[in-house]
């Protein structure tokens, strides 16, 4: 396996002298334009963000959009949105060692056809969550539906949101 990190930051060093001690194939390539971003989508086999705290990564989608399984840890704040475990990928806790042992060998425990299906999966939860045109009639849908309903209605559901 080869693990590829796009991006730069504090950590760089850290993750070099890891790399270093464990001999392991990870290739830091440092800030990447949107081109090589979408070129990095093209040439992988799975997209994995392990955030501490990261609420709505966009990258989360983009790789959604690119028909990859996601491997993303629960921190990652459109986790619901845009993975259903074991339909295309898995979701591991950052901080617990073994969570991330399991998701990762879940994952590397899939095969080509499975992979493919999984990032199949990825688009087409990407389309129903992300498209614009579903998203925005959606929208439309709800808005109406709810300005449809008798003004007592909307009252008390307002009165028990609060």
């Amino acid at each position: 396996m080869t693990v590829l990190i796009a991006g730069s930051g504090s950590l760089k060093k850290l993750i070099q002298r890891w790399i270093v001690r464990h001999n392991f194939d990870v290739q830091l390539l440092g800030q990447q334009t949107q081109s090589q971003i979408a070129q990095l989508y093209a040439r992988a086999d799975g997209f994995c963000l392990p955030s501490i705290s990261d609420p709505n990564p966009i990258s989360v989608i983009e790789a959604s959009w690119a028909g990859l399984p996601l491997l993303l840890s629960s921190r990652v704040g459109n986790h619901p949105e845009c993975l259903e475990s074991g339909r295309n990928g898995f979701v591991f806790e950052s901080a617990d060692p073994e969570s991330v042992a399991t998701a990762v060998s879940r994952w590397l425990g899939l095969t080509r056809l499975e992979l493919t299906a999984f990032g199949e999966n990825s688009v087409q939860i990407a389309r129903s969550s992300f498209d614009p045109d579903t998203v925005v009639s959606n929208f439309l849908d709800e808005i109406l539906a709810e300005s449809a309903r008798p003004a007592e209605s909307r009252l008390e559901s307002a009165a028990s949101a609060r």
